[in-house]
């Protein structure tokens, strides 16, 4: 694939995630300490949005729930309309039938994240009704270089069916069952930890919240009069490829081989395909103490419109050849746009993590003067 780089872009992009980084902020990083388990999903379960607030998440406080769904709506400034899981899965599939919201500087996703700052994207840009983004990361080093563009037209028109099947080979990213990308462990910097979902709708343009770099890849600074910006979903499937109560780290590697299950099996793949390789498992009689996702601007956890299967139901595709692959033209390597924002969490009073603010803002203008001068 040709690889092709403007410097202006390459400018927008460093500043972008030298901003991001420094904002990044883990209540327990299980590279660094001993962290308390993650509560683990260990099943199958579809969350019918038609029917209310989904069990097990937590939700921002002012989604509606109809016969559509969820309507995640942005209606001023300030307020981002998201839900996240209070479970884990260790590798498995998410299948979210939604569509997309419109509006300029607006961003739809869904994306599959770790303590470990592990990350899966599913993005979509609200003034582009044209296309889907998809990326990848491990440990809190996003790579840019591996953000897909994949055709979607009229996803904000249309309910359509969005997969990312995960395992520790591959990523396969798909539209109504359709595969559009497929990513492999070969490539490195491979998510590979238990990891939570938060699906939702946020303002990335929006000035007063996000670095430039972010507010140019969300395609420009948000018009709040046009609002509201809906973003609805009708159901998430989770299926977790492992089981149990917990998913525990056995040491700071950030490795699936580190990782074990308690009273349970972590498969490194879905359970029902023949080629499974050897996992860890552990029994314990004693619960530990779970720690959760943290998610701000949520209300309390509502119980409706879970329907529960005992056995993951998803079948494994073949593990591709290459180490990346897309359709449409679409290769994750060699794009040119801005990349897409990590998971953010701020803490109030971080003193040390101002200064690294101050550096990173340092950085981005000294890196985006040099280029200036090419």
């Amino acid at each position: 694939m040709l690889l092709h780089w403007s410097l202006p872009r390459l400018a927008v992009a460093f500043c972008h995630f030298s901003l991001v980084l420094s904002q990044t902020y883990t209540k327990c990083d299980p590279l660094k300490k001993s962290c308390p388990p993650n509560p683990a999903l260990g099943k199958s379960v579809t969350f019918d949005l038609t029917k209310g607030p989904p069990a097990d998440w937590s939700a921002s406080k002012d989604i509606k729930y109809d016969s559509n769904g969820g309507s995640f709506t942005i209606n001023k400034d300030g307020v981002k309309a998201e839900i996240q899981s209070n479970f884990y899965i260790m590798f498995g599939k998410i299948e979210a039938t939604l569509k997309v919201s419109p509006g300029k500087g607006i961003v739809s996703s869904v994306v599959v994240q770790s303590e470990c700052g592990d990350e899966i994207d599913l993005e979509w840009i609200g003034g582009d009704n044209m296309q889907l983004q998809t990326n990848y990361y491990a440990k809190r080093n996003p790579d840019h270089t591996r953000a897909g563009y994949h055709p979607n037209p009229n996803n904000q028109n249309e309910f359509r069916t969005y997969t990312v099947d995960w395992d520790s080979d591959r990523i396969i990213w798909q539209i109504d069952g359709e595969t559009i990308r497929v990513a492999t462990s070969a490539a490195g910097n491979y998510p590979q930890t238990p990891s939570y979902i938060k699906v939702g709708n946020w303002a990335g343009g929006d000035p007063s919240q996000n670095p430039p770099g972010t507010v140019q890849w969300a395609g420009g600074p948000v018009d709040y009069s046009l609002a509201p910006f809906t973003m609805q979903i009708k159901s998430i499937k989770v299926t977790d490829y492992s089981t149990g109560k917990q998913y525990e780290y056995k040491d700071k590697t950030g490795n699936w081989q580190s990782i074990e299950a308690v009273d349970g099996k972590v498969n490194s793949h879905n359970p029902g395909d023949d080629t499974e390789t050897p996992s860890t498992t552990t029994t314990s009689t004693t619960a530990s103490t779970t720690g959760t996702p943290t998610q701000t601007n949520c209300g309390p956890k509502e119980s409706s419109g879970a329907t529960c299967t005992n056995e993951p139901s998803a079948s494994r595709k073949p593990t591709p050849t290459g180490t990346d692959s897309s359709s449409g033209g679409n290769q994750a390597k060699g794009t040119e746009s801005a990349p897409t924002p990590s998971d953010i969490n701020v803490p109030s009073g971080a003193s040390t993590q101002g200064r690294m603010q101050l550096v990173a803002g340092v950085a981005c203008i000294l890196f985006s003067a040099l280029m200036a001068t090419f």
